[in-house]
This record gives C-alpha cells, sequence and structure tokens, in this order.
C-alpha cells in the first residue's frame, strides 16, 4: 500500500473478497478486521487510560507504541467486541467515542465489561453481553462463537457467565480466534481443535511472581501460544499482549527461538500497530486472478 494512504483511507478502500481477511493491529490485543463486507474492532486500546489510572511508578505503564487512529475516525466500524473489563481492554476513552462516531455499532463484551461501560456513560441498549459457545450470525457470513477465557480463573456471574471471553470469528470463510486475557486452561484446547483456524491471535506477554506482586495478572507465556497455536492447527499466529507497557512485556526473540525448536513450519507474524497483514486462504487464493495480488 502507498505509504502516504491514511490508515482511515486504507481500511474504507482495501477490497476484501471472500476466502480473505484484512488484520490491522492497533498495538496491545487491539486489533481491526475486515472481511465479509464488515469492518470489526477488538479490544482497541487508543488512549493513555491505563497510565492515567496507574500513574506509579513513573512511565511503567506509558504507552510503548503510538496510537494509530482516533477513536471517532472509526466511523466505518459496524461491531466493536470488548473481552473484558480490563483498562487496557475496556477503554472507555476509546471505546464512547468510538460508539458515538459509528451510530450503526453494535458493541459485544463480557457482563462486566458492559457494566463499566454503562457506568461511563455508554447506552446499554447498544451492549449484548453474548451466552457462550452459542454461535451467533451478525451479518450474511459473519458467525462470531464467545467462549471462555481464564485470566486465571473465570469469574462467573450468577448465571454463570465468565468475566473473561475469548471469540472466535468466521468472517467471510476464514476462521480467526482472539482470547483476550488467557491462560491455557483445560478444556481450550479441546474447543478449538475441531475449529480449522485460520489465524490465532494470542497473547505471549506470560506470568510471574513479581509481576503478580504488582497486581499484574499475567497470560499464557510464549510457549504455551505456540503450543497452543500449533496443537489446534491455527495456519498463522499472530502473537500480541507485548508491545504496549514496558511493565508487562518480554523479549518476543524467545517465541522464534521457541518455535524453530519445536513448531519449525508454524507461521508467525508480529505485527506493529498500524500495520496491515492481509491474509488470503488457500481456497481464495487457488480461485484468485492474478490481478487482484498485483493489487497488493
Amino acid at each position: 500500500m502507498p505509504e502516504n494512504r491514511s490508515l482511515v483511507e486504507q481500511i474504507t478502500k482495501l477490497p476484501v473478497p471472500q476466502g480473505c481477511l484484512a488484520v490491522w493491529a492497533l498495538g496491545q490485543q487491539g486489533y481491526l478486521f475486515k472481511g465479509g463486507g464488515r469492518v470489526i474492532a477488538i479490544d482497541p486500546y487508543l488512549s493513555n487510560y491505563v497510565e492515567e489510572l496507574a500513574p506509579e511508578p513513573p512511565g511503567a505503564f506509558a504507552r510503548q507504541v503510538p496510537i494509530v487512529v482516533q477513536p471517532d475516525a472509526l466511523g466505518m466500524v459496524d461491531l466493536v467486541f470488548v473481552t473484558h473489563a480490563h483498562a487496557d481492554h475496556c477503554d472507555p476513552r476509546t471505546l464512547l467515542p468510538l460508539l458515538q462516531a459509528a451510530p450503526q455499532a453494535r458493541l459485544i463484551a463480557s457482563y462486566r465489561a458492559k457494566e463499566l461501560l454503562v457506568g461511563e456513560g455508554a447506552d446499554a441498549g447498544r451492549i449484548e453481553a453474548p451466552l457462550v459457545d452459542r454461535p451467533v450470525s451478525y451479518a450474511e457470513g459473519l458467525t462470531v462463537t464467545a467462549i471462555p477465557s481464564a485470566h486465571y480463573g473465570f469469574e462467573p456471574d450468577a448465571q454463570g457467565n465468565p468475566a473473561y471471553l475469548g471469540f472466535i470469528f468466521n468472517i467471510g470463510e476464514v476462521k480467526l480466534y482472539h482470547c483476550g486475557d488467557s491462560i491455557v486452561y483445560s478444556g481450550l484446547l479441546e474447543r478449538l481443535k475441531g475449529e480449522a483456524l485460520d489465524i490465532a491471535c494470542l497473547p505471549i506477554n506470560g506470568r510471574d511472581w513479581f509481576r503478580e506482586q504488582n497486581d499484574l495478572v499475567g497470560n499464557m507465556n510464549y510457549r504455551e501460544a505456540a503450543d497452543l497455536s500449533a496443537a489446534v492447527g491455527a495456519c498463522v499466529l499472530l502473537p500480541g499482549h507485548n508491545d504496549m507497557f514496558a511493565a508487562n512485556s518480554v523479549n518476543p526473540a524467545y517465541l522464534l527461538d521457541y518455535l524453530t525448536t519445536h513448531h519449525p513450519r508454524q507461521r508467525v507474524h508480529f505485527l506493529q500497530a498500524g500495520e496491515l497483514y492481509y491474509y488470503v486462504s488457500d481456497g481464495a487464493r487457488a480461485g484468485a486472478e492474478n490481478s487482484f495480488f498485483g493489487y497488493l
């Protein structure tokens, strides 16, 4: 793509045929997806809200990546997904302006994230807390299934709905799993094995005792993310949750070293904030004209 094309223009104008998916990284665990005629946001963190909440020690929670798009410029977004209520995933400084700019957008969030956003002034009528393990069709060619995530536990409400969610997206025949924040828990592998995932968006920042003493609830580490992606047969691993805060990251080279030794055929891409990853399924590639790929 031309370097002078703005991200908003790129999102708006980029053609995404059936069997393809455009993925833009926003930093941390935030992404924009375009496919099946829809634009989807998940866990967008486009402010300095975390540092506002935790200014001490100075700089520990300052952004390490730029804000690549302003929330009020995302008026093309059709659906917003929020995996849980932590501030780097459920950011009212991002989500409220986004919803105002995109009046057509619906927001799907865990029950606790919904409570937080309504408390911040969001319209409760535009937010739904999904039931897990039940596919929901949001449009022709777009089906999404919420499944539990464990961060470290499930922390369910009185009806058994977990406080932490992951989502399996089937977007124009491309299947993507985004776990939000999670460790690998008993039953996760079984949930994902039959999904024939094209893309897995997994955290790699891990967890340790010292970070936990500073109230940093961790995630699967790079080994677990690599093993999970390989075990469920995901075509591509997109590692995340490792670029935003100096106090909560690990050397990404550890993942590459581990993959080289244990899963050398696993495809992996580290995306910079604002970067486009264009996924073309084998079926779409086989049937596409050469002129289409010349566009890219």
